[in-house]
């Protein structure tokens, strides 16, 4: 099944419907009525869009089409994201032709870009997502290390994500304890566990120093955040999600050097083991 672009720059351009039970295409009557109401309120220059459960892509291609500068394409079915991709590939055929899919699998774009997500990372960058990994799946295959790559590709995107009005970020520190024995932990095992190895009179210290940073953060209006080494980010942003959502957790080396950080806390332990 084909549907077309209705209107601007890619208008009467084809797009490739896959055939699944789990995909209900937007007809085009359907999606020129919706566009022809939206047009009325919306200025398509220039914004963002979100495409969320994008299937073909049709909403988001067609915002593109009219002038969109970026859109989110969150897809989650393997299928059905594949052909998301090859309707992408007529925009940016470069780009997904120099995929060796032997060398970077879709599974493999699928969980990087899960992991972006996860931490509310903007992904309407795709082909600069895609680049990175390119380049960085011929050296690893270790999702976490490509998703640091990624990041830190998207440092600009990061850093406008936390900075304040005057550019600064204001932030947490890991201190050398805890990010020693982090580091140590993670280098004795196999596969990181959820605590990284922590005893537990460590992980209830480190606890009430986050308490009392969050509390620190709230009083003086600011996101809370922490930076810390890339080698121990992702492991230790997995280990306070769940008991701290609110925390960003950045590394120094994806945050671009001209961003000023201003540290208004330590996050230290006394003793880490």
């Amino acid at each position: 099944m084909r549907m077309r672009i209705i209107s601007g720059i890619f208008k009467g351009r084809f797009i490739n419907v896959p055939a699944s039970k789990f995909i209900r295409p937007t007809t085009d009557r359907v999606r020129e009525t919706l566009f022809n109401l939206l047009n009325n309120k919306i200025d398509f220059n220039g914004i963002n869009v979100l495409d969320l459960y994008a299937g073909s892509g049709s909403l988001g291609l067609e915002c593109i089409s009219r002038g969109a500068e970026a859109v989110h394409f969150v897809e989650k079915n393997s299928f059905i994201y594949k052909n998301l991709l090859e309707n992408i590939k007529k925009d940016y055929p470069a780009v997904i032709d120099d995929i060796n899919k032997e060398v970077l699998s879709l599974g493999t774009i699928q969980k990087v870009i899960q992991n972006l997500l996860k931490e509310l990372i903007p992904i309407k960058d795709l082909v600069q997502i895609l680049e990175a990994l390119i380049d960085y799946s011929k050296v690893t295959k270790n999702i976490d290390v490509l998703t640091e790559y990624v990041r830190h590709s998207l440092g600009e995107t990061i850093a406008n994500i936390y900075k304040d009005n005057n550019g600064i970020i204001h932030s947490a520190v890991l201190g050398e304890n805890i990010e020693g024995a982090i580091t140590k932990s993670l280098q004795s095992q196999k596969e990181a566990v959820h605590t990284l190895g922590l005893s537990p009179a460590t992980l209830a210290e480190l606890n009430k120093k986050l308490d009392t940073a969050v509390q620190k953060f709230k009083t003086l209006g600011y996101i809370p955040v922490i930076i810390t080494s890339a080698t121990i980010r992702p492991y230790f942003y997995r280990l306070i999600n769940s008991s701290y959502p609110d925390f960003a957790v950045l590394s120094y080396s994806e945050l671009p050097s001209n961003i000023e950080i201003e540290f208004i806390d330590k996050i230290e332990v006394v003793y880490a083991d």
